[in-house]
């Protein structure tokens, strides 16, 4: 999905994105960052770079989960039978 998607600025890690259709930078949530530049932002990081990214992003969607109350639910998947 290369598209460039509509901004919704959710997680406050931002970037800076050189924006092929207004031929601008302009800085974006990487949740709003098309794959290819979200790829590129992910390259060459430190594993505590990947870290922080990781525990950021999981803050975020517990506080959307908290403040929408949104339970996700699960078969559960019996691994012990053939």
């Amino acid at each position: 999905m290369n598209e460039i998607q509509e901004k919704r600025n959710l997680s406050g890690i931002y970037f800076i994105f050189n924006n092929p259709i207004s031929k601008t930078k302009e800085s974006r949530v990487f949740e709003d960052l098309p794959e290819d530049e979200q790829d590129k932002v992910l390259q060459n990081r430190s594993i505590e770079w990947y870290q922080s990214m990781i525990k950021k992003l999981a803050s975020i969607l517990r506080g959307i989960g908290d403040k929408f109350d949104i339970v996700a639910t699960y078969e559960e998947v019996d691994h012990d039978s053939n």
